[in-house]
């Protein structure tokens, strides 16, 4: 979910993302550390990933501890088709006026830190 905000006197629009996932078979909302094994270190992949595609695309990271591998630095993903996509809201790591960042993260790069269980519902191709 998207939402939009405009503060008055504000040069620009803020842009806010709410994501929730879900594991269909449970049909409880699936967090980001039950796709990774357990000791994996995920979020230092997952972190350096997203600095150095950040910079390829010539994002300005003026905020770049949002990107230090910390939990709370990726709550907002989604499973793909083939990847793990992560948003980073507008104003969260770079100027306002870049808008929302996004990096995908493919299965195939993620596959050795990939919770076994998980691998069984990823179309690796």
């Amino acid at each position: 979910m998207i939402g939009y905000g405009y503060g008055i006197g504000a040069a620009h629009s803020v842009q806010f993302s709410l994501v929730v996932n879900y594991n269909l078979r449970t049909g409880k909302e699936l967090q980001l550390a039950e796709i990774f094994k357990r000791n994996s270190n995920y979020l230092n992949l997952i972190s350096n990933y997203c600095i150095r595609e950040l910079s390829d695309q010539g994002s300005q990271l003026l905020f770049k501890e949002h990107l230090d591998p910390r939990s709370e630095n990726f709550e907002s993903w989604s499973v793909t088709h083939i990847g793990i996509r992560f948003n980073f809201d507008s104003c969260k790591i770079s100027p306002c006026a870049e808008g929302k960042q996004e990096v995908e993260i493919p299965f195939i790069t993620l596959e050795q830190l990939l919770n076994p269980t998980i691998l069984k519902l990823v179309p690796f191709s």
